[in-house]
């Protein structure tokens, strides 16, 4: 007998997920979709031990969504400032 029935679905589910990761371009790509997934699998185990049966896993799976948008979001921001300050202000300006 599990101690923990839910955590068996949860882990197959992300199971599931790991052929996705290796058809992934690079190996970063990879760590990062794979962490993304152990965030999925620590929230929901935290939700599961705290004595719910079931997870919101729509609310889960769209903070961690937003998580990630966070991430792309201070990589564009670093790439515009690196661009604008690698270039002369003339060239960049609509004038």
């Amino acid at each position: 007998m599990n101690l923990f029935p839910n955590e068996d679905v949860l882990t197959k589910e992300i199971e599931s997920w790991k052929a996705f990761a290796n058809v992934l371009n690079t190996e970063k790509e990879k760590r990062e979709f794979e962490g993304m997934l152990n965030n999925y699998y620590r929230y929901s185990h935290i939700i599961i031990n705290a004595g719910y049966e079931s997870f919101p896993s729509k609310i889960l799976v769209m903070a961690l969504l937003f998580a990630e948008y966070k991430k792309i979001m201070q990589w564009l921001i670093d790439k515009t400032t690196k661009f604008r300050n690698s270039y002369p202000i003339h060239i960049i300006s609509k004038n």
